[in-house]
């Protein structure tokens, strides 16, 4: 089980992440951009996802990382039960979350930008959008397949 505090400690360990309110939830966001909101009522977070790594993330177990159930889960919003969900897989997927969306949604952290790549290391960025995109679901589909094997 993963504590909201952790989950919150997790979220705001990211360089230039904010915390604000989003209707009766906290949403983090980087550069007012949510990549996560937390549901402290119910344990359970949501992830803005890819497409293809939210398929990935839900492959491990569907009943702890699935899509949500309406039109946003089919633009990647991803639920995770925070309560069953593997702590290993939610960092991992809230990583993947934080750096999708800041190098794919600001459009302004293709160079000298800061991520935080599958291992918990902090990369520069210092190339085009392609080569970091090929190479992070790559890294996602190796990572979770012996994720799942284990």
């Amino acid at each position: 089980m993963i504590e909201c505090s952790t989950f919150k400690q997790w979220a705001m360990a990211f360089e230039g992440v904010e915390s604000l309110p989003h209707f009766e939830i906290e949403s983090f966001r980087f550069k007012n951009k949510i990549f996560a909101t937390l549901d402290e009522n119910k344990n359970r977070a949501m992830l803005r996802l890819s497409n293809e790594d939210q398929s990935l993330f839900s492959l491990h177990d569907k009943t702890a990382i699935y899509p949500v159930p309406n039109k946003w889960g089919k633009h990647g919003a991803t639920y995770v039960e925070l309560t069953i969900a593997k702590p290993e897989m939610v960092r991992d997927a809230l990583r993947t979350a934080y750096n999708t969306n800041v190098i794919y949604k600001t459009g302004q952290c293709f160079r000298n930008h800061t991520v935080v790549n599958a291992d918990g290391y902090k990369c520069l960025v210092q190339s085009g959008e392609a080569k970091i995109g090929l190479l992070h679901l790559s890294n996602r589909y190796n990572h979770l397949t012996k994720a799942i094997k284990k």
